[in-house]
């Protein structure tokens, strides 16, 4: 249709031309009427082009606004992409690193930083860039349910020991309780935690740091409990890091178990053995 309106108004300006010369020439041979007809066919044809020409700037100066215009929406666009992801770092690393022993349970945690990966997607946030911004986060949260599992054992080490020894003093001549109070004594030395693991966070791998706990002197029923325990962690933690943030079932799993009573849930799920009753 533009081609079409273009065809249209060189044809004009050619008839205007030849009009205007015709109208010349006319009145030059005393034919007035016929040169005023060809002149208004002159005036016709060359009103026209000039509308065209006037309506085509128009239309060539609103296209250079709305360039100049996108062109600034895309500027400002980026720029509160890079606030945003500035803010999101932010966000992610106080989350992390800060309320370690108060505040927000996981899961509430989680559901914040959920919707901020939200807002970063609908900002056109790469998937690399927002995974990247979770990393650290990620990291303390693996450091996290390693101090769940090291400390859920430890308390159980210690009370079992202490039951025994109960059981030792009450009846000297209990064999089986003497053997299982040595083993605890001569054993539990070789679980050595990671103390400096949180100045690791960058390198450690919690796969890694779990296996280095030896609990070898355990029973055989205690070593399968604390297998099953260990499975249980690595593989929330892993569909966590798939996810680049934690998962509802890891968030749960950690606000259920990481306090003393959650402790005492889980010892009595895998060992049958309450620490609560000892007190």
């Amino acid at each position: 249709m533009d081609r079409l309106r273009e065809v249209f108004t060189y044809v004009c300006a050619a008839m205007g031309t030849f009009a205007l010369i015709l109208a010349v020439y006319q009145a030059a041979n005393n034919k007035l009427q016929s040169s005023l007809v060809l002149f208004l066919l002159f005036g016709l044809c060359g009103t026209y082009v000039f509308i065209s020409q006037i309506k085509a700037f128009k239309v060539w100066q609103i296209e250079v606004q709305l360039r100049e215009r996108l062109n600034e929406a895309e500027t400002i666009l980026a720029q509160l992409r890079q606030v945003a992801i500035v803010n999101a770092k932010a966000v992610y690393l106080n989350v992390g690193k800060g309320s370690r022993w108060s505040g927000p349970q996981a899961a509430e945690k989680q559901a914040m930083l959920d919707e901020i990966d939200s807002q970063l997607k609908s900002l056109n946030v790469s998937d690399k860039e927002r995974r990247a911004l979770g990393e650290t986060y990620l990291k303390i949260a693996g450091f996290d349910f390693y101090m769940l599992y090291i400390q859920t054992l430890q308390r159980y080490i210690q009370f079992k020991r202490d039951d025994l020894i109960r059981q030792v003093n009450k009846d000297n001549s209990n064999e089986a309780a003497k053997a299982d109070l040595q083993r605890f004594r001569d054993g539990e030395g070789d679980f050595k935690p990671n103390y400096q693991l949180f100045s690791q966070l960058q390198t450690y791998s919690l796969e890694d740091e779990l296996g280095r706990l030896s609990v070898n002197w355990m029973s055989e029923r205690e070593q399968k409990a604390v297998a099953a325990f260990r499975n249980q962690i690595l593989s929330l933690y892993k569909a966590s890091q798939e996810k680049g943030g934690l998962t509802k079932d890891a968030a749960e799993y950690y606000d259920r178990y990481s306090d003393l009573g959650g402790q005492d849930k889980k010892i009595i799920e895998l060992f049958n053995f309450n620490p609560s009753e000892l007190r």
